[in-house]
């Protein structure tokens, strides 16, 4: 009986003993603080001389008859510079008659009075005179050739005059 009053007094005893505390290793952490980002500057940029960026048609298009060309400028322009600036040539170098009508403050269409001729050449300048609606003069000036499309005709005949056995 003692050897049980003994061995269950050592169970009891192991029992309170306290739990061993998990071990926490320390983590290090450093905040590193990213240099300040640049901010935009306040300074605005300098106005560029504006400059003709599309036109209608481009090259190697040919111009429908009923159609008009159409300029478009990188910024607003001045209206009266431009139509001021802008002329029409037929091949003999005869001006063509027509109006500068605006769709925006950066892109125009010139319309001739007739319909443009048939398989015909156009050069088309505009002068530096031209100016943004901020005073500046066209960077370069402009000129470029436009052809009209032609008269449709027959290429080919399927089958060829004279075939037999078709």
């Amino acid at each position: 009986m003692v050897s049980l009053v003994l061995a269950a007094s050592i169970s009891i005893a192991g029992c309170n003993q306290p739990a061993p505390e998990p071990s926490v290793t320390p983590q290090i952490t450093a905040q590193i603080n990213p240099p300040a980002t640049p901010r935009p500057s306040p300074t605005p940029r300098p106005l560029a001389n504006p400059i003709l960026v599309d036109r209608a048609p481009v090259q190697g298009e040919e111009l429908p008859v009923d159609k008009p060309i159409e300029l478009i400028f990188d910024q607003p322009m001045d209206r009266r510079s431009v139509e001021r600036a802008l002329s029409v040539q037929s091949s003999d170098g005869v001006a063509v008659a027509g109006k500068l009508e605006w769709t925006g403050d950066n892109r125009a269409v010139f319309k001739p009075s007739q319909n443009w001729a048939r398989a015909a050449r156009y050069t088309v300048s505009l002068s530096s005179d031209a100016r943004s609606a901020k005073g500046l003069a066209l960077a370069r000036p402009e000129s470029f050739i436009v052809n009209t499309i032609g008269a449709l005709a027959v290429a080919q005949t399927i089958p060829a005059a004279g075939a037999q056995d078709v």
